[in-house]
């Protein structure tokens, strides 16, 4: 069969598919290469961590195995589609459509060598790289529950209750990312929080923005810091609050002057993010604004920003000259005390 062949048959099996289906195969190659990206361009440490809070989200429509099976046949079609590769895809777009699910790394030795295989369980079996002989798990992302509760919900492993005692940046992340599930202790039972090492915690939520959230979960499950420390978090959280609501009010504003010219545009991360997660501003920090739009609507968008009082380097630059080199642009406006960094984005990968 040649390639125009099989391009004209590969056609008619994708028009055979529903709606809905064919939008879960084409998110299934998005999937695929963002995981790529992700791996090139990021540490898994990170990845890790970002896969570990991911939610369910959506309504679960197409049982776990056909939405596998779609990120198989997406993964047949590019060749460096590792394993890996797949069971990320996978548990992205699982977690889209309602299910969740954990990710597997594991290990095992065949014939004197050593090898190495990624897969994804939800509903208490294997839904994606499944494999005649075993491997032995090394390290598991995720909850693969019983499809009603979201991944973001579930516990991690109990760091609290380990032998050994946990690290600054466990205990931080245990702290201030977390929720329990009905029928967990609560968390001032898990450990002596007098025990805390609380200086070495502050600094680190400090360091990686998580203190509205730590602030948070502290309050809401009666853990008593130090007082110093009580005094910290509630300094810091108050800026952070007055400064999300100021990044709010100043999105609103380029959004109306956008939609006074005709602009469609949407804010994204930032306040807007921390309101879907958390339901607050509040509790996420962020440090600029961030708006996306259409890469034909950018020449007058600058205009507009510039008018508003924004200046960039970028300036001098053309603006057909960046939406071929570039995929965003970084603006910044001072008013006497106060400063405002914005990005205009068109594009998330070029």
């Amino acid at each position: 069969m040649d390639e125009r062949q099989r391009s004209k048959k590969n056609w008619s099996r994708f028009r055979k598919l529903c709606r809905t289906e064919r939008r879960a195969l084409l998110l299934a190659f998005f999937f695929l290469w963002l995981a790529r990206i992700s791996l090139r361009i990021s540490s898994f440490s990170r990845i890790r961590a970002w896969l570990s809070r991911l939610p369910s989200l959506g309504r679960a429509r197409f049982s776990p195995d056909r939405l596998c099976r779609l990120v198989e046949t997406a993964g047949r079609r590019l060749p460096w589609a590792t394993c890996l590769y797949r069971a990320i895809a996978g548990r992205l777009l699982l977690a889209l459509f309602g299910w969740p699910s954990q990710l597997f790394l594991g290990v095992r030795l065949a014939r004197g060598e050593l090898q190495a295989h990624a897969w994804l369980v939800s509903e208490g079996r294997i839904v994606l790289g499944q494999q005649p002989e075993p491997f032995r798990p090394l390290l598991s992302i995720g909850a693969a529950g019983g499809g009603t509760r979201k991944a973001a919900d579930s516990m991690p492993p109990n760091c609290l209750r380990s032998p050994a005692p946990p690290s600054v940046e466990s205990l931080g992340w245990f702290l201030s990312r977390y929720t329990l599930p009905e029928g967990e202790p609560p968390l001032s039972s898990l450990g002596d929080p007098e025990s805390f090492p609380w200086p070495e915690l502050l600094r680190w939520w400090v360091r990686t923005g998580l203190f509205p959230l730590a602030r948070h979960h502290l309050l809401r499950f009666g853990i008593a810091a130090p007082e110093p420390v009580r005094r910290t978090l509630d300094s810091l959280f108050a800026r952070n609050a007055l400064l999300q609501d100021l990044h709010e009010l100043e999105t609103l504003r380029l959004l109306r002057l956008f939609r006074e010219e005709g602009i469609p545009a949407v804010g994204f991360k930032g306040p807007a993010l921390a309101r879907f997660l958390y339901g607050s501003p509040h509790l996420r920090c962020s440090t600029d604004l961030d708006l996306f739009l259409a890469p034909e609507n950018l020449a007058k968008a600058r205009t507009i920003c510039r008018e508003a009082g924004y200046r960039s380097s970028l300036d001098p630059i053309p603006t057909d000259l960046l939406v071929r080199g570039h995929t965003e642009c970084g603006l910044l406006r001072r008013d006497r005390s106060l400063s405002f960094s914005l990005e205009l984005h068109w594009a998330f990968l070029w």
